[in-house]
């Protein structure tokens, strides 16, 4: 699996999402969360064996953890 990650702008009008079979099923629905917030959810789910996860949750905590420590390094240059 390749996955592609873009710095976009958006705006207020939202679309009919497009999602893959596996996300039908999981229900995914997009939501705005903090990074740091995303990132903690994400690595208790990897850290509890007793829930079943995707197998992108991994390669997704690792791009929120370098998100997290640019915006990081920006914010502490303002």
């Amino acid at each position: 699996m390749v996955s592609e990650y873009y710095l976009a702008e958006i705006d207020n009008n939202p679309v009919e999402q497009k999602l893959e079979e596996y996300e039908k099923e999981l229900l995914f629905k997009p939501c705005w969360v903090e990074i740091e917030k995303a990132y903690k959810a994400n690595k208790e789910k990897i850290m509890d064996k007793r829930k079943e996860t995707t197998e992108g949750i991994n390669r997704e905590t690792i791009v929120l953890e370098i998100l997290k420590e640019k915006y990081k390094a920006r914010r502490t240059r303002l």
